[in-house]
This record gives structure tokens, sequence and C-alpha cells, in this order.
């Protein structure tokens, strides 16, 4: 939870002097946003030693509706790529959730975003090799981030985006939990 408080302290330190409080872009209607990046992540699993990792956060998606110039609803599919060593053979997985959220502009490009839903721990696509991988756990998420908008053109805005994601999954070999610090590249249509 410090941590958590520390990232938004800091997000808000840095990105508030950036900003000028004339809006240019304008936000309407509905959204689809795609992102990915590089995660940190921290896993934490009852039958095995913690892992600590550098890996890719992809797909990161989001479709939702502008409320007002800046109020967004949404649902946040979050997505996270971790090394698997349980049981069978090593291989990737992902982490992601369904996790409805709201996003709130505080300043033409600055945006803070916060939401909770559904954790959902699956195969890759990639890195399937026959059906007794394609198993997926459930449980709950959270998640928190802030972006600043970089470029902009009619209703496209790309921007760059800090984002905390943890949740847990009840798999086979006991309950895993992950805590994710992720740097995204995004691309939204309004």
């Amino acid at each position: 939870m410090l941590k958590l408080f520390l990232f938004i302290v800091i997000s808000c330190l840095i990105f508030k002097p950036l900003q000028s409080f004339a809006q240019t872009t304008e936000r309407t209607g509905y959204v689809f946003s795609i992102s990915g990046g590089i995660s940190s992540l921290q896993l934490s699993t009852s039958s095995f030693s913690d892992q600590s990792e550098i890996y890719y956060s992809i797909p990161n998606f989001k479709f939702g509706w502008m409320v007002n110039p800046k109020t967004e609803v949404s649902l946040y599919i979050p997505g996270n790529v971790y090394s698997y060593k349980g049981s069978g053979r090593h291989r990737d997985r992902i982490f992601e959730g369904l996790l409805p959220s709201v996003q709130y502009w505080f300043a033409d490009k600055w945006w803070v975003l916060g939401g909770a839903g559904l954790t959902i721990d699956g195969m890759t696509f990639y890195d399937t090799r026959n059906k007794s991988e394609i198993n997926f756990y459930f449980g709950s998420s959270v998640v928190a981030g802030t972006g600043y908008e970089v470029w902009s053109r009619k209703n496209m805005v790309i921007d760059l985006q800090g984002r905390i994601h943890a949740g847990s999954s009840n798999i086979p070999e006991g309950k895993r939990t992950l805590l994710a610090f992720d740097f995204l590249v995004g691309v939204n249509w309004y």
C-alpha cells in the first residue's frame, strides 16, 4: 500500500508542472485503447519461492465511454506475462483482469485511473503445446495508473503510462499473488 501511495505522489509531482489547463483534445463518445510495455513483477505462490522478474506487459486493452470531457468509465483489461515454473514444463503464462475502471483528467494531458475486478490467470496463445496447458484460474484484482498524453491528432492520442496491477488467483500449487509495476506506451481513439 505504501508503494502505491508513493507511486501516485511521485506521479503527481512529475506530471503536474507539465500541465496546462486548456483542453486541446476533444474527448467524446466511445473510447478504445491499446498499450504495451515492460513490467517489474513480484510473484508469490504458497508452494513456490517468491520470484521477481522483468517481463513484458501485453496485451492491455480498454473499452469505454466518455461521461464528460474529463471522465471516462471503461472495462480495462491489463495484461502481464510471467514465467511459470509449476507443474509440467517451464512456460509463459498471463496474469490479466477484467476491471471496471474510471479514468479522470486532472489537466489537459494528465490523467489518473483506478479500478477493481476479476483476475484471469491463463495460458499464452504462443506458448501452449497441448490441451492440458489450457487452464484458467480466477481471483480478484485492482489497478491504479497515471498517464501523460505526448501526441494527439484529431481523435487519436499517444500517451506514456505508469501502472500498478495487483491480484491473486488460486492455481493447483496454491494461491498466487502478483504485484506488477508497468511502464507502457498507449494509443487511444475517441
